[in-house]
């Protein structure tokens, strides 16, 4: 018996030895060269989102409630017609002018050419004394004395300065330009004086250039085709017609307030 427990205290004590040489043993580490296998534990799957919530729809919008429809705007009244204007009175005609009136105003229109000639005449001999050049004139003897006759009694009457080449330049400025209507004056002329021959006195005038250039072309035509001196009878009838024109106008042939104011 001793025995036994003998044996079963070594064995006690040596177990217990071991473990406390084992305890002062330090742990070596395992080596970098050991192939140890170690089981990890798994890491825990993470827990999944929450899924999130849906916003929510919005709320559609209240419809705007229809504008009311305008009240129809209530017709015009329609206007009340206006009244018919009374109708003018027609008015009294004018008394009839009598046949002597007639005559007498155009009598003075057909003649009022030979005031407007004389008048043009002694502007422009005033205002451009250069566009005046020489031509020779012939003109019969009682021609010549109706015109000075003239010349003076304007003079006279109106106080104007007149000179016999403004009355010769309006008679010469308004002969025909046709060659057939000048020989025809010519021949009208002659008819006049029956069996008398004229005389006649040649002169030098003073015309616009204008007006001797005609005459320079009426007088090559009528020597080709009316003859020669018939070129003074058609001076003479010229300042005859605007003598009588002149004579058939009123006392005042020349219209001395429009010519002044224009001079």
């Amino acid at each position: 018996m001793a025995l036994q427990r003998k044996g079963v205290l070594q064995g006690t004590f040596g177990a217990t030895a071991e473990v406390a040489e084992q305890e002062q043993k330090p742990v070596e580490e395992p080596k970098a060269d050991d192939q140890t296998v170690t089981h990890s534990e798994p890491e825990p799957e993470p827990e999944p989102e929450p899924e999130p919530e849906p916003e929510p729809e919005p709320e559609p919008e209240p419809e705007p409630e229809p504008e009311p429809e305008p009240e129809p705007e209530p017709e015009p009244e329609p206007e009340p017609e206006p009244e018919p204007e009374p109708e003018p009175e027609p008015e009294p005609e004018p008394e009839a002018e009598t046949d002597d009136q007639d005559s007498d105003d155009v009598e003075a229109t057909a003649y009022e050419w030979a005031r407007t000639a004389v008048e043009v005449s002694y502007k422009l001999a005033r205002r451009r004394p250069k566009a005046w050049g020489p031509v020779p004139v012939r003109l019969a003897s009682d021609a010549k004395e109706r015109l000075e006759a003239r010349r003076a009694r304007d003079h006279e009457a109106l106080g104007v300065n007149f000179a016999e080449t403004h009355y010769v330049n309006a008679a010469l400025e308004n002969i025909p330009d046709g060659l057939d209507d000048a020989i025809q004056m010519v021949e009208d002329y002659l008819d006049t004086l029956g069996l008398k021959a004229p005389t006649s006195v040649g002169t030098t005038g003073r015309v616009l250039k204008t007006t001797a250039a005609k005459m320079e072309r009426l007088s090559r035509d009528m020597r080709t085709h009316a003859g020669y001196g018939k070129v003074g009878a058609l001076q003479t009838a010229a300042v005859h017609r605007l003598l009588d024109a002149l004579d058939r106008l009123d006392e005042g042939a020349i219209d001395l307030d429009k010519l002044q104011s224009k001079v």
